[in-house]
């Protein structure tokens, strides 16, 4: 795992072996930003084994990054990555197919 400088990791994010996230990231748990909600029901992202995530990025709340897949630097995720894709723009969108994780 590498976590760059100036990184958000919220509470309740996971992540997994040989991730990578760029210096800037943010990660969001509450999408209601109302104060005083119950640990359990915060939904922070999830960073599946492998993904890279490039720097600035914003992850939204409860979004998954799927194994192996690639999120472009500054990209908003909104929406769940799939394994082996790359993702980039605000809102994040499917560019292509990412090579596979060979860790």
């Amino acid at each position: 795992m590498s976590i760059q400088t100036n990184v958000w990791l919220t509470s309740h994010t996971v992540v997994e072996d040989d991730v990578f996230v760029g210096p800037g990231v943010v990660t969001t748990n509450d999408d209601e930003m109302a104060g005083g909600r119950a640990a359990g029901e915060l939904e922070a992202p999830v960073l599946r084994r492998g993904c890279k995530v490039g720097g600035g990025v914003i992850l939204t709340p409860g979004v998954e990054i799927g194994e192996g897949a690639f999120v472009a630097a500054g990209s908003v995720v909104t929406k769940d990555v799939p394994p082996q894709t790359l993702v980039m723009g605000v809102p994040a969108a499917v560019v292509g197919p990412y090579p596979p994780f060979e860790g």
